[in-house]
C-alpha cells in the first residue's frame, strides 16, 4: 500500500505527515488532524537528532516547546542577551546561524529535556557556574 504523505505547516515550518488521520471540512476539503501533543513530542525528538543545522523557525518551535522565554533561552545557551535569540528566530526557514558549539549545547540540552533527568532551570544554573573552585565537604560514613 502506498503511503499518503501530506505537507503540514501548522508548527511554524513545513513537515510531512505520513498517513495522517484526516478531517473533512463542511466544504468537503480534507485536512490532516494529528494529535498535536504527540506530533510536537515527535518533532522535538526528530529536531534533536536532525543531521543538519537548525532553521530560525525550528529554533522558535524548540524554545516554545521547552516553555522558555527568549531571555531564559539565552541564559541556557550562555548568551550575552536575548536579542541574539530573536535574530536567529527571524531567519525563518533559513539556517539560523547559531555557532556550532552553541547548537551542540542546545541539542544536548534538548536530550536532557526529553529524558526529564534535569530541569531547564538547572541547565541554566549549570551553564552559569562561577569560574572558581571550592573544596568539597563530605560527611564520612
Amino acid at each position: 500500500m502506498k503511503n499518503n504523505i501530506v505537507p503540514y505547516d501548522e508548527l511554524g515550518f513545513r513537515i510531512y505527515l505520513i498517513n495522517p488521520d484526516m478531517y473533512e471540512l463542511p466544504d468537503g476539503t480534507k485536512v490532516p488532524a494529528p494529535n498535536m501533543k504527540i506530533l510536537q513530542d515527535e518533532v522535538f525528538k526528530i529536531l534533536c537528532d536532525k543531521p543538519f543545522r537548525l532553521t530560525g523557525n525550528e529554533l522558535h518551535f524548540i524554545r516554545k516547546y521547552m516553555h522558555m522565554t527568549q531571555q531564559k533561552f539565552s541564559e541556557l545557551l550562555n548568551l550575552s542577551n536575548h536579542s541574539i535569540v530573536s535574530q536567529w528566530e527571524n531567519k525563518d526557514d533559513a539556517v539560523c546561524g547559531m555557532d556550532y558549539n552553541t547548537e551542540v549545547l542546545l541539542r544536548l540540552s534538548m536530550e536532557v529535556y526529553i529524558s526529564n533527568t534535569i530541569s531547564a532551570e538547572k541547565l541554566v544554573k549549570l551553564k552559569n557556574m562561577p569560574n572558581r573552585s571550592e573544596p568539597i565537604y563530605v560527611r564520612a560514613a
